[in-house]
């Protein structure tokens, strides 16, 4: 099922599709999460995301600033026979409607480059992630072997694929999240090769008390 008022969808739907359940994989390796809540940013039309609920029993919570995103990503729920485990809603990384210590799991898939101000993204992202919780964030294509395929059906459509989009790109150096994220004191992994792509991994200690906004 491809929803056509969400431009991308038909690029996720047919060319990326192999992708996610690779990186899906991935995570699972990486965090060991399998229950409880998961997050997922910037959701597009949610394959990403409920591929991870179709491999786990994670209940999912999907956000994204487009509203036609999330009503993709509902239909396709619909269609995956998830709905019962997922809501989607028009949320911004920058402030999420979420009470601190909700998500187990955080993941999201190339939005990082959208993040106008990457400290504050960082900082309601670990507001939300509770104690013993863990991210999977970032960009990749599964293995050098897909990422190649794309490449080819990516530039056919289009030739500045993806100098245009990079130029636009807010996303950080790793050496600058390393720094970043050491400066906010938040533990993490960058995990960062030419097979996988690049994946900030968070992980927030079990004793961290915490803290409810009353804001």
């Amino acid at each position: 099922m491809i929803y056509p008022h969400y431009p991308y969808d038909e690029i996720a739907e047919t060319i990326f599709f192999p992708v996610y359940d690779l990186i899906t994989e991935d995570v699972m390796t990486h965090t060991g999460m399998t229950s409880g809540q998961l997050v997922g940013l910037g959701c597009g039309g949610g394959h990403f995301g409920l591929t991870m609920l179709k491999k786990t029993t994670l209940r999912g919570a999907f956000v994204d600033l487009n509203p036609d995103a999330v009503e993709a990503t509902k239909q396709r729920a619909a269609g995956w026979n998830l709905l019962s485990r997922m809501t989607a809603t028009v949320q911004d990384v920058h402030h999420l409607n979420f009470p601190d210590g909700f998500a187990d799991l955080i993941i999201s898939r190339n939005s990082m480059g959208f993040w106008s101000d990457q400290r504050r993204a960082f900082q309601e992202i670990w507001r939300v992630l509770a104690p013993g919780g863990k991210t999977y964030i970032g960009s990749g294509m599964g293995n050098s072997t897909l990422r190649k395929q794309i490449e080819i059906q990516m530039k056919a459509r289009d030739p500045q694929w993806p100098e245009n989009r990079n130029r636009s790109s807010h996303s950080l150096s790793t050496d600058e999240y390393h720094a970043l994220l050491s400066s906010l004191n938040m533990p993490h992994q960058i995990i960062h090769t030419e097979e996988k792509g690049r994946w900030i991994v968070l992980m927030k200690p079990k004793d961290e008390k915490v803290v409810i906004n009353d804001e």
